[in-house]
């Protein structure tokens, strides 16, 4: 069981890294979203800002690390019979792996697919969804809507298993909240406000309405 907590724990360094949320996936959706001065732009990032890929580049980092998370997630996916101190700690692990899988598995489409929406049934080409943690040679890449179904099922898995509180780790309000910003993405907004509201209502979450916190917006 150790074993298993050890690599569900490995998961949150790539995940934080300055290669995934630590920073650089902040600053590509910026540029992809015309954030940026493309002109005054070279090297690595100006790669990204013209739609340019390089294995030896700035993309190339950034399409690994989050394939790193979900390796890791379906690693602790396949030895949950290990975990046997209680239900509840199954169940955490659990969670937290097909949250992190989700999470993940949305990040990559929004980068290297056109968006949900961009043709009337979604099959255009999205990004390879893995759930075995064995190498897979010369898989192709799954459907948008395939790439969808897959991280809305993980997530909804994610609320039922994951606790209301959970320390430093991801808790069912983190996930309904993911839930929300899928479903937003996906243009669907009934659905979307209806987690962003169970959030809100539910969750001991609350809003920054400080003055300052306005103004350094």
């Amino acid at each position: 069981e150790s074993d298993v907590r050890d690599v569900l724990n490995s998961a949150y360094s790539p995940l934080a890294g300055g290669n995934f949320y630590g920073g650089r996936y902040q600053k590509v959706s910026e540029y992809m979203a015309d954030a940026a001065n493309g002109a005054s732009i070279t090297g690595y990032d100006g790669d990204i800002v013209n739609f340019r890929s390089s294995p030896n580049g700035g993309t190339s980092e950034i399409y690994k690390e989050p394939y790193y998370v979900i390796q890791r997630a379906n690693k602790v996916l396949e030895n949950l019979g290990l975990v046997t101190s209680s239900t509840a700690t199954n169940e955490s692990y659990a969670g937290q792996a097909k949250f992190l899988r989700a999470i993940s598995h949305f990040e990559l489409v929004r980068l290297f697919a056109q968006p949900f929406g961009f043709t009337p049934t979604n099959t255009h080409p999205g990004i390879v969804i893995k759930t075995i943690s064995e190498l897979e040679l010369g898989r192709a890449r799954n459907t948008v809507d395939e790439v969808y179904t897959a991280v809305l099922n993980d997530l909804r898995d994610a609320q039922n298993l994951l606790p209301a509180t959970n320390g430093i780790y991801p808790t069912k309000w983190a996930a309904k909240g993911y839930l929300s910003k899928v479903f937003f993405q996906m243009n669907k907004f009934d659905s979307a406000y209806k987690y962003a509201n169970e959030v809100i209502t539910g969750s001991t979450a609350v809003f920054d309405v400080s003055a300052s916190y306005i103004t350094s917006r």
